[in-house]
């Protein structure tokens, strides 16, 4: 009888692991700058596709549905439709869900597998946060997956972006503050469609393009540096009435301190080696961020009350 249920109960479990469909998955979840959320779920699957929807894993297209006024955050293939040049001929798709073919342990060129997928997000309110469990990426097949706003493609950390932070680790950080990938006065600059930074729909709003690319060991040949981990500066008192001071930023000297409210405005800081001044500024919510002479960024969340 107990081998009988030992059996009954493997099967269980085998179905159970099939009925779930892809290999790996995790959630990534984003808030913009007024606390507005929105969830997306990624993963790889021996069959999965970054080309088209597969509903056996749970993915739909909503493709025609409009983005959010405010925001929205989606997983497409728009930026490769753009580029179709490359004789891209799939089929347009958005979706909250994406499983993309990842052979793990096998012998393959990364960049002709390409595991990653496009993460597209319009936001009324910037810079968006994103956050996601760092321990789930404790595995070699996918240890130095990474966030970018650069299109991981070969070479692909020698093109442009308009954020302010090149690529995170997902296995070494749990979250990130980060501006939009187009320029600021993105109305006047014309989209570039060699790199696909950002395009605009049909009511006229940027959306901004980023990548999550999953990777193995093969990927440390990237030799920028990750973005400085935020919770290694402190910086107070915050609240604050406007002069504040902050430590913890051993990599690197200041060289640029900038400040942007919860509509997106951006203010330059004075400072000094470790105080800087935001009296001149209204009370409110916002981001200060930290551009270093090694080439790092960071971002704080400030508040000033006076």
């Amino acid at each position: 009888m107990k081998k009988t249920m030992f059996l009954l109960t493997g099967l269980l479990f085998l179905n159970c692991f099939w009925a779930l469909g892809q290999e790996f998955s995790f959630q990534m979840y984003f808030e913009d700058a007024e606390g507005n959320r929105d969830t997306l779920t990624i993963g790889y699957d021996l069959q999965g596709s970054r080309d088209t929807i597969n509903p056996e894993f749970g993915e739909e297209n909503i493709a025609d549905t409009p983005f959010d006024s405010i925001f929205d955050v989606r997983i497409t293939n728009q930026a490769d439709i753009n580029g179709a040049g490359w004789n891209y001929d799939y089929e347009l798709y958005h979706t909250k869900k994406k499983i993309v073919l990842l052979p793990c342990n096998e012998d393959y060129f990364w960049f002709q597998i390409m595991p990653f997928v496009n993460i597209d997000i319009r936001a009324k309110y910037w810079p968006v946060t994103i956050e996601w469990n760092k321990s789930l990426f404790k595995n070699e097949c996918h240890e130095i997956s990474l966030f970018t706003p650069l299109y991981p493609g070969f070479w692909w950390d020698t093109g442009y972006y308009f954020s302010d932070f090149m690529r995170i680790t997902l296995e070494n950080n749990s979250e990130l503050t980060f501006s939009a990938n187009f320029p600021e006065n993105w109305e006047d600059h014309p989209v570039d469609y060699d790199f696909f930074n950002y395009y605009v729909d049909a009511e006229g709003n940027p959306i901004a393009t980023y990548w999550l690319a999953f990777g193995d060991s093969t990927l440390l040949i990237l030799n920028t540096p990750d973005v400085i981990n935020s919770s290694e500066t402190k910086v107070y008192p915050n609240p604050t009435q406007g002069k504040i001071n902050f430590r913890g930023h051993e990599t690197g000297k200041i060289k640029k301190l900038t400040a942007f409210n919860t509509s997106g405005q951006k203010f330059r800081i004075p400072f000094s080696e470790n105080t800087a001044d935001m009296s001149s500024l209204k009370n409110g919510i916002y981001f200060l961020k930290f551009t270093m002479d090694d080439g790092n960024h960071f971002t704080e969340k400030i508040v000033i009350k006076k």
